[in-house]
């Protein structure tokens, strides 16, 4: 027999990948599972499952005010922490359709996904692969993605989560920057749970105000500062200061 492979297909889903890539370094809980950030990755995910144990969360969206705040770095790390762990089915969704990183960073190839259902090209079982160590299901934003004339369907997006969601028992949702993009409130919408992404030196008090104020109604479960990967829950968090 031969080696195992790193990815294969599932038998409810349809999609195989014969041959995975590289994986990205910022991939830290697989590239350096003994680094500090991977350790902390890991922390603020047994916090995260604290909370969606006690209070039956299976959705969560990992949103930022802005690019470049470590959004799908946090939700990757966050969602393979997760997988690692191995009594839970876990999913990641990304459904940034302007600024797909997820196949580069996990070394997949090209492969339909969430701009391909919103096209109508795709059933959504074939936007679902699966990644076998660790066991991680993934949707990527697709191959139509990255173009200025590809929108997201909302009603289909929200079909597919139903489904992942009577499927997994977690499910991360990389959502577009906040301030930047329209779909990030609808994609909250449809979920259990946010948690906000803020770097230093980049995100400011007014650009965390306003991005609460857009998600307004959305449980935000808590705050990862990035370059520190602590997380505030909610009530620690509340609300960025007002006139900060």
């Amino acid at each position: 027999m031969g080696p195992e492979p790193i990815v294969t297909r599932d038998a409810q889903f349809l999609e195989r990948i014969d041959g995975p890539g590289a994986l990205a370094r910022n991939a830290v809980v697989l590239t350096a599972p003994r680094s500090l950030a991977a350790e902390r990755y890991r922390l603020v995910q047994f916090r995260l499952e604290q909370i969606c144990r006690r209070d039956a969360l299976k959705t969560i969206a990992v949103a930022s005010a802005l690019p470049g705040e470590g959004r799908t770095t946090t939700a990757m790390n966050l969602a393979l922490t997760a997988a690692r762990a191995g009594d839970r089915r876990v999913a990641l969704v990304e459904a940034d359709l302007r600024r797909p990183r997820l196949e580069r960073l996990l070394g997949l190839p090209e492969g339909p996904g969430i701009a391909d259902l919103s096209g109508g090209e795709v059933e959504m079982e074939r936007c679902v692969r699966r990644v076998v160590r660790p066991p991680l299901w993934v949707v990527t934003a697709g191959r139509r993605a990255g173009g200025a004339e590809v929108e997201l369907d909302v009603a289909r997006l929200r079909a597919l989560l139903a489904l992942l969601r009577s499927r997994f028992d977690v499910v991360y949702v990389d959502v577009p920057p906040v301030l930047s993009s329209a779909d990030a409130v609808a994609v909250v919408a449809a979920v259990d749970g946010i948690v906000l992404v803020a770097r230093p030196r980049r995100s400011t008090f007014a650009s965390m105000e306003q991005a609460a104020s857009m998600l307004s109604g959305a449980r935000v479960l808590g705050c990862v500062l990035n370059d520190s990967l602590g997380l505030l829950t909610g009530a620690e968090l509340g609300r960025p200061p007002r006139g900060g």
